[in-house]
């Protein structure tokens, strides 16, 4: 007897099959390219530097786990942390000098509420050592600024082109990693190698489909080309998948308003559409 080959609602049952392999191997989500990342540094109890992440994204406050930090990522940043160390050390021991002079102070502003009047007839007793406390107090702020400004601008960067997969500590049912810059998620544990097998595949499609669409010659008018720059911000913010019925296959970059009509070039007229919707939308245009 003949079989005949089973079809379901019109979908090649062996296509949706494979479909199922290709998609099946990316386990993570994108959720931002761009989270607003900040780093801090301390010393451990062994003397080494560990570093942390703090991650913005949405109505939430990320945190990775300290790790060593990579000396490759910004030797300016230890040096920094160190001047931090000597700045602090610096004030503790203005304080443990005089402590006699600090205890009145603080009781004069415990009981006056901080009012000026309770240090005037203390000021000529107190004009040096009050000035040697700004002094320490500006160098410690500076030296803080001086830290957070090498931790954005040295530190970061260099993690965002790196392997380094950091992990968000979270017991939730949903999972999160920073790595190359982007914040991801998943709903599957996986260890760091894991992390970075499938962001770089994730990263590696998206490359190469944004090449192809790219460099096709499907605008060869002057006035319907879309710059690189304005393909790769749509890309980005479609997520590389069609507007109309998310698929991810065979995506061009479709003008909202046909230039014909007066559209323009730029992000905010241009959308991802997959080849069928565009032909769909191109059939309704007459």
């Amino acid at each position: 007897m003949c079989r005949r080959r089973r079809r379901s609602k019109g979908i090649d049952v062996e296509k949706s099959a494979s479909q199922r392999v290709v998609y099946s191997v990316f386990l993570i989500t994108l959720l931002t390219d761009n989270p607003i990342c900040h780093g801090q540094v301390k010393r451990g109890e062994d003397g080494r530097f560990l570093y942390q992440l703090r991650l913005a994204f949405g109505k939430h406050d990320l945190e990775t786990e300290w790790r060593l930090y990579p000396v490759e990522a910004g030797p300016h940043v230890i040096e920094g942390f160190q001047r931090l160390e000597e700045a602090g050390a610096a004030l503790k021991a203005l304080f443990e000098a005089h402590p006699a002079e600090f205890r009145v102070m603080q009781r004069c502003l415990e009981d006056t509420g901080g009012r000026r009047s309770a240090f005037r007839a203390h000021e000529a007793e107190w004009s040096g050592l009050l000035r040697d406390l700004g002094s320490a107090l500006e160098r410690l702020e500076a030296e803080k600024k001086s830290l957070n400004t090498m931790l954005t601008s040295e530190m970061i960067p260099v993690l965002r082109e790196s392997d380094f997969v950091h992990q968000i500590a979270s017991g939730a049912a949903v999972k999160f990693a920073y790595c190359k810059g982007r914040l991801w998620s998943s709903r599957v544990s996986l260890d760091d190698d894991q992390w970075l097998a499938l962001v770089k595949r994730v990263l590696e499609r998206e490359r190469s489909t944004l090449s192809r669409i790219t460099s096709s010659a499907d605008c060869p008018e002057p006035a319907r080309l879309i710059s690189a720059e304005v393909r790769r911000e749509v890309w980005r913010r479609d997520r590389g998948q069609c507007t109309e019925c998310q698929s991810q296959e065979r995506l061009e970059f479709d003008h909202i308003i046909p230039v014909a009509l007066g559209g323009s070039n730029t992000a905010r007229n241009i959308q991802l559409l997959c080849e069928g919707c565009n032909r769909k939308k191109a059939a309704t245009l007459g």
